[in-house]
């Protein structure tokens, strides 16, 4: 017999169960660990222009209880300073090197490091929300891999993207390097 609980849901089924009694920690700072990162691609708004996205997913390990938090780190020369931010909470980037530097994306997964947490509402629900990434104080350690971290490898049953599909992203990325006035290789940070 099937397993009920773990059956698939059609598109068109009714869904049943109650909301998730989830609640968000209480603002603070919070040491972090970086989960996953996810590449993807902002169509813009009217705050942003398109541009590639990172989907950070960092798990906060010395809060009260289990806490997952999302940010987006969009790579535009608008908020340049928040990537640059991170990736010195990770320790990746040295505090007060103002000259470029490339981000080590691959590397970043299993770091650790420090990140001011608070809370925003969105339809009616609070949700967490990083607030600051945290600059290590002068000798606090900082960016070091979680000790059982292992190498990051591609979900189980991954699939490439469908033709059809990076064609659009092929395109909106020309668009972007048209408005930008430079090359961008797509899906590198």
């Amino acid at each position: 017999m099937a397993d009920m609980e773990n059956a698939a849901l059609g598109w068109d089924d009714a869904i049943e169960g109650t909301v998730s009694e989830f609640e968000p920690v209480e603002p603070g700072e919070y040491q972090f660990r970086v989960v996953s990162i996810e590449r993807a691609y902002h169509n813009g708004s009217a705050n942003m222009g398109p541009c590639p996205v990172a989907k950070v997913e960092i798990e906060l390990t010395d809060a009260p209880r289990a806490a997952h938090v999302f940010d987006r780190l969009y790579l535009n020369k608008k908020v340049m300073w928040k990537i640059v931010a991170f990736f010195t909470a990770i320790g990746l980037h040295e505090k007060g090197d103002d000259s470029p530097f490339k981000p080590d994306w691959q590397r970043a997964v299993g770091r650790t490091g420090r990140a001011s947490i608070g809370t925003h509402e969105y339809n009616g629900n609070r949700y967490n929300e990083v607030k600051r990434w945290l600059v290590p104080k002068d000798g606090a350690p900082a960016g070091q891999p979680a000790p059982d971290q292992a190498p990051w490898t591609p979900p189980v049953g991954a699939q490439p993207m469908p033709p059809a599909m990076q064609a659009q992203v092929n395109q909106a990325v020309a668009q972007a390097q048209q408005a930008a006035g430079r090359p961008m290789t797509p899906g590198a940070f």
